[in-house]
């Protein structure tokens, strides 16, 4: 697992402004926390939805809270970077076909996402 989180985690920070949030040592095999500067989580993951790519901005335990990640902003992250921060869990049933596509549409959604938001301000 830790395998293909990797190399779906390479594909995605690849993308401009996608940082890695926490320690690549210090993790679970199966999670990533990634940050894409300029995309509220909160506008993304509506689209993301639509393609069939589950994820979330926070924990489990609070992700229809709204707030930003009690977690992340322990680490220093800033209020912002935490609400443009995405956390991705994979199985032991993912494929890397599976991550390829759920990668595609991830860039796709950023790119959109960004440029909306950069329309707005």
């Amino acid at each position: 697992m830790g395998r293909r989180r990797d190399r779906f985690e390479q594909q995605l920070l690849a993308l401009p402004g996608a940082r890695r949030n926490g320690h690549p040592e210090q993790r679970i095999p199966n999670t990533t926390n990634l940050r894409f500067e300029g995309v509220p989580a909160s506008l993304a993951l509506v689209v993301l939805d639509e393609f069939g790519v589950c994820c979330s901005s926070g924990s489990a335990c609070k992700a229809r809270s709204g707030q930003p990640s009690h977690v992340l902003l322990a680490m220093g992250l800033e209020e912002k970077q935490a609400r443009e921060s995405f956390r991705f869990s994979l199985s032991v049933d993912t494929t890397d076909a599976e991550l390829d596509r759920a990668a595609r549409h991830i860039a796709e959604t950023v790119e959109r996402v960004r440029a909306a938001t950069t329309a707005v301000t």
